[in-house]
């Protein structure tokens, strides 16, 4: 099957897709451009062309960093910055 690429938004500064939780749930994601610029070659090209090629290891990464206590919403999504790494 396919991914489905439709809530990839690229916002200048932000990148923002949904993507499933470990238990099914999906929830808002919030990705720095720095963050895809320094850690997955976006280089001020597209967030979305960076996100495709490097889809495996940013939703690892987001993965890792998921509070499954924490309620995330489209104005409170689970944010991605360099300090993260």
């Amino acid at each position: 099957m396919e991914p489905e690429y439709i809530n990839l938004e690229d916002h200048g500064e932000w990148f923002n897709f949904r993507m499933e939780g470990p238990t099914g749930q999906t929830f808002p994601v919030k990705v720095s451009r720095e963050v895809m610029e320094d850690f997955y070659g976006a280089s001020g090209g597209s967030l979305v062309q960076a996100f495709v090629q490097h889809e495996q290891a940013i939703r690892a990464k987001v993965l890792s960093k998921f509070d499954p206590d924490a309620v995330y919403t489209r104005l409170n999504p689970l944010e991605l910055r360099t300090t993260d790494f």
